[in-house]
Formats: C-alpha cells, sequence, structure tokens
C-alpha cells in the first residue's frame, strides 16, 4: 500500500520497503550515520553501530514482527522506518537532504500508524532527540551509553 503525500509542491510517497530495497536501503543508513550520528559516538561506538544496525536492517526483512517503510522523492529512496512488533521503532533514517521539510514526521506518522499498543518506544539517537521531541516524543531516561553508543530512550504515546 502506497501513500502519497504532498509536501509543498513536490510527490513523496511512503510505501512498504522489500527485500528489493535493501542495498538501498544501506546505503541511505551508511550516509545518514555518517553525517548525523556517527559524530556523536567514540570510535568504538562507530564500528559497534554500523555493524549492529546494518545488520539488523537485514533482519526487518526476514522477521514477519517488523513493519518497514520507504520515503521516496522523485523514484529516490530518502528514508527508512522500521517498526518491530507493534510497539518499538527500530529505525527512523531521513536523507539529509529532506531533513527540515516535514518528510520524517510524515514517514514516522505512516509507521506509528501500524502500532498495536497505545505506546511505541525508541532508542533515539542523540542528534535526534529534538525531531522527536517536536513530533510529541518523550525521554523517559537520561542519555545512555553502551559499547560507545549514545542514546535516550523515549517514548510516543498514540492518542486516541
Amino acid at each position: 500500500m502506497t501513500q502519497t503525500n504532498i509536501k509543498g509542491n513536490v510527490l513523496i510517497k511512503i510505501e512498504k520497503a522489500s527485500p528489493d530495497d535493501i542495498q538501498t536501503i544501506t546505503a541511505l543508513v551508511k550516509r545518514v550515520a555518517a553525517h548525523d550520528v556517527l559524530p556523536h559516538f567514540s570510535a568504538e561506538g562507530k564500528a559497534f553501530f554500523l555493524d549492529i544496525v546494518l545488520r539488523d536492517v537485514k533482519t526487518t526483512f526476514e522477521n514477519a514482527s517488523y513493519h518497514t517503510f520507504k520515503l521516496v522523492d522523485n523514484d529516490k529512496l530518502v528514508g527508512f522506518s522500521a517498526l518491530r512488533e507493534g510497539n518499538y521503532l527500530t529505525h527512523l533514517f531521513v536523507d539529509k537532504c529532506v531533513q527540515g521539510k516535514g518528510w520524517g514526521a510524515a514517514l514516522l506518522t505512516r509507521t506509528f500508524s501500524f502500532a498495536t499498543s497505545d505506546e511505541v518506544t525508541m532508542r533515539a539517537s542523540v542528534n535526534a532527540v529534538p525531531f522527536y521531541e517536536k513530533f510529541g516524543c518523550e525521554a523517559i531516561r537520561e542519555e545512555e551509553e553502551v559499547n560507545g553508543i549514545r542514546f535516550v530512550n523515549m517514548r510516543y504515546t498514540l492518542k486516541s
């Protein structure tokens, strides 16, 4: 199922991602991570993050408990999200070229529409916390660091 949004005069599509998209999604994740996420990590965290996240992207297509979506602008994949078990956001990556345009919020809204619980939790990269807060998420703990990776546990309470 494809959801089409018009942001300004630009047509964007949010559609279910498929295993055929893995290569393009991997390139997007590497690009976004290099620019936005990895600068906040130690050397250990950088290596660990890429290894874990890239393996996990593949897992989202091998396990039926995930809903995966891609954000497409003029046939170019510019965003990716994954929701596990209807209550945990495992991935949200939006290309720098479209950040700040409301497209990430549109992708997140679409992803959360598949939630099966009243609350969705996530481990937000420290650079993404302001985005999530603006969306309506709240921190549920102070910033943590595990294996050199810094994150904030957050939750979004779905409105009835």
